[in-house]
């Protein structure tokens, strides 16, 4: 990063900062040589013995996580690593979460930071560092709530997002978030992610830019604000998925996702508010006198007494002076080139902040020809919705009105064009498209896409083949005046195509709206303008819309479809309730009840009962299962342990327990096998016991659902020796009707067939001719294949509702 940038300086006044620094009270440095059991479990599978929606982890994804195979330590960072198997068409990666060995009471004034590099060459690959509930079955989601620190998307290169999700259930839920653009890709260098959680409020960091704040009045009074409850981390790199796509020719296996350091400190005694830089994030080239602050929420004036510094760096090209009267101020001369504005604050507690705002410097850009007024450079060829034009004459710019066709996921309006010789042009910013638009009924931050096409190629139903690149802009939410849209490049979703001679827009593609728009002024503009130059963009959006905001009263699920699974319509959708005027009388979705601790009903319906919910944590009459007094935790002896020893509610001991845990595991081979020390051994994740527990564990173990007796399964439908005899057929098990099959044959969770099954073909299975399969070939819905398919076959698509093609790269 240095070597990018210039003139570092020191003011030659020292800036005094009184105060106390937060404490550490939980780190992973990764100096060792393997991952720490102490502090990380692994989670192994698809998903699909966790339920069956959650096949694919929820999200189509197609990695199998292993145990350990696809992580390595070394040379002090933590290396998740996904791979593809050529022979098997298979991929693995890995998933590691501190559930049970560091889980965070977020009532408490908490900061969470981790230092890392995301993979490059990454189309499909899906790297994240996130928080769950730890009191709740991950099946309950989203009422317990989802905090993602970090998330990246390799068809987005530049960019990260931090995202918060909640609500009542699948069908009626919602998440509120934001992104933040880097000048290179997001890969080129370790970045640093906080989140600091205060009571009722969440923030997000980048490299010390504080670029969002949530709190409760932000998702309420449609939704209850989750997050005051135990929350674990969880680091893991998916492998395709309904955002982020999938693998294709250009994405690198091996690919590593890097983590250097994550550390949790307690905010509760420090009395220095964590500094933040501000300042403009895009910029236009050779832009004079640029404010950039850090801000602590304090005077920054000079203190003898301490030795503490700002120090400044600026991108290449650029220069800064001192403001005279805030010693915590400079202002920028830019030049050319993007980069980042950082400063360095050394805190007299021994506290060090590294704040890095990255700053856009965008070249000027005039217009060289207007597709709208002439005869060839856009000609209307069709669209899927209502099209019309209206120009003064042959020579001006024509007035666009468009409808979308509400039953068009991919409503859009296709245009032949010889006015692209070079689309290697728009690809490299040398050319931009801009465009005038308004709405009177869009929803803030609705989606433009510009895609050029070789028509030759691109047909609706081949995507992307065909599509040579993408362009994207926001219409912020106005309704009356015109704005302009200034559209970015995208992505290239066909690298072989070198030609183009067809345009296509798409308005707020995939979701299902019927707005009006205007349009006009649609143009080419080159950079390295030098008068009448257009103006530099002044969008705020950071995530595009996808609500019914603005369609709430047509009646129809506009979001349901694509996006976030949103099964609620009109006013009852929580982008809907209280937002739009038509819905102010309306009463909403039922959100969670309060739980009441004594009445042995769960009131609030997310399976736990008075004192198993955290809910009732100070009630007397349960007390503080967590803390010391695990003696007046009922579940001990309801579970039938012993003294004051007090499970947590997944079967593991916690470390405030006096007493020695019951049964001998002396004579089980498996406890010498895998190193555990104690009377009882459980398995390696602590949740299933082996049968020198007491049998009874077994049967209060969520994964047992559908099993006779006290039979208990572990992560991938194995059946552990603490189970009574299994059955001799597999007939009762709950997946076998599920998925069609007949006689004894019973597949593990993970689709895997157990000898116990009777030779079959899947030309029984209703859903192969259902699909329009060919051949024996049924898929599961998940698009995972059974063993007697062709791996080349097609598979049904659930996202997005259609036979696409093989899952082969």
């Amino acid at each position: 990063m240095k070597c990018l940038l210039l003139l570092v300086l020191t003011l030659s006044s020292p800036v005094g900062i009184f105060g106390q620094c937060p404490t550490l009270i939980w780190s992973d440095e990764f100096d060792g040589t393997e991952l720490d059991l102490n502090k990380w479990s692994y989670m192994v599978g698809d998903g699909c013995d966790l339920g069956e929606g959650l096949c694919g982890w929820g999200n189509n994804e197609w990695q199998f996580y292993t145990q350990g195979e696809n992580v390595q330590v070394s040379n002090g960072t933590l290396k998740i690593i996904a791979k593809y198997d050529q022979a098997t068409s298979s991929y693995t990666s890995a998933r590691i979460s501190s559930l049970g060995k560091a889980d965070f009471d977020l009532t408490k004034p908490l900061r969470f930071e981790a230092s890392m590099k995301v993979p490059k060459q990454s189309q499909g690959l899906w790297p994240a560092f996130w928080m769950m509930p730890s009191l709740q079955e991950i099946t309950s989601w989203p009422s317990g709530g989802e905090i993602d620190i970090m998330e990246f998307i390799g068809k987005e290169p530049n960019q990260t997002y931090g995202v918060m999700h909640y609500g009542v259930e699948w069908g009626d839920k919602s998440e509120k978030g934001a992104l933040v653009k880097f000048p290179e890709h997001a890969g080129d260098y370790f970045h640093d992610f906080a989140l600091e959680k205060n009571e009722n409020s969440l923030s997000w960091f980048i490299d010390g830019n504080k670029f969002l704040t949530l709190t409760d009045a932000d998702i309420e009074p449609k939704f209850s604000w989750p997050f005051e409850s135990i929350f674990h981390l969880i680091l893991n790199m998916a492998v395709g998925g309904n955002w982020p796509e999938y693998p294709d020719q250009t994405t690198s296996f091996p690919n590593t996702f890097e983590i250097d350091y994550i550390r949790v400190y307690d905010m509760t005694t420090t009395t220095l508010p964590t500094p933040t830089l501000v300042g403009d994030t895009l910029v236009q080239f050779n832009a004079q006198d640029k404010m950039y602050c850090v801000q602590i929420n304090t005077d920054l004036q000079p203190h003898n007494d301490y030795d503490t510094y700002i120090e400044w760096w600026v991108p290449e090209g650029s220069y800064y002076i001192p403001v005279d009267d805030k010693p915590n101020c400079i202002k920028v001369g830019f030049g050319t080139h993007s980069g980042y504005v950082e400063a360095s604050i050394y805190f007299n507690c021994g506290r060090t902040y590294e704040l890095w705002m990255p700053v856009q410097v965008q070249d000027l850009y005039g217009t060289n020809y207007r597709f709208w007024a002439g005869a060839s450079q856009a000609v209307y060829e069709s669209s899927t919705g209502t099209y019309s034009e209206q120009r003064d004459d042959a020579a001006s710019s024509a007035n666009i009105t468009y409808q979308r066709n509400l039953l068009e996921v991919y409503d859009h309006i296709t245009f032949s064009s010889d006015a692209i010789p070079n689309p290697q042009l728009y690809v490299e910013s040398a050319r931009k498209f801009y465009m005038d638009a308004l709405s009177p009924t869009a929803a803030g931050c609705t989606r433009f896409w510009i895609q050029l096409e070789d028509s030759s190629l691109a047909t609706p139903d081949n995507y992307p083949t065909g599509r040579h690149s993408r362009y994207l802009a926001f219409l912020e939410k106005d309704g009356v005046n015109y704005q302009k849209l200034d559209f970015d490049f995208y992505d290239t979703p066909d690298t072989t195509v070198t030609s183009v001679d067809q345009i296509v827009i798409l308005i707020d593609s995939f979701v299902q709206r019927s707005d009006t728009y205007y349009l006009t002024n649609w143009v080419s503009a080159a950079a390295g303008c030098t008068s009448d130059c257009l103006p530099v963009s002044k969008n705020t959006c950071q995530l595009p819309a996808k609500s019914e905001e603005g369609a709430c009263t047509d009646g129809f699920n506009n979001d349901g479809f694509g996006w976030n699974g949103d099964l609620t319509m009109d006013c009852q959708d929580s982008d809907c309730y209280l937002i739009d005027p038509a819905c102010q009388s309306t009463t909403p979705a039922p959100t969670p009840a309060v739980e009441i601790c004594d009445n042995g009903i769960d009131d609030d319906q997310n399976g736990w009962i008075d004192c198993a919910d955290i809910a009732c944590a100070d009630s007397p009459l349960c007390g503080s299962w967590w803390n010391p007094s695990c003696d007046a935790y009922s579940a001990c002896v309801d579970e039938g342990h012993v003294g004051e020893c007090c499970p947590n509610v997944w079967g593991e001991y916690k470390s405030c327990c006096t007493n020695e845990t019951p049964g001998s595991c002396s004579v089980h081979p498996a406890c010498d096998a895998l190193g555990l020390v104690g009377d009882c051994c459980p398995t390696p994740e602590g949740n299933v016991f082996l049968d020198c527990c007491q049998p009874q564990l077994c049967v209060s173990n969520p994964r047992c659902s559908g099993l006779q007796g006290a039979c208990c399964p572990t992560d991938d439908g194995v059946f552990l020796e603490c189970c009574e005899e299994r059955p001799e057929t597999c007939e009762i098990h709950p997946k076998c009707d599920a998925l069609g099959l007949t006689g004894q044959c019973c597949p593990t969770a993970d689709n895997v067939f157990l000898e116990c099954c009777e030779a079959r073909s899947c030309d029984v299975h209703p859903a192969c001719s259902a699909l329009g399969l060919a051949d024996d070939c049924c898929p599961t819905r998940d698009g995972v294949f059974l063993d007697c398919c062709n791996l080349d076959m097609p598979f049904f698509d659930g996202f997005t509702g259609e036979v696409v093609t093989a899952r082969t790269p």
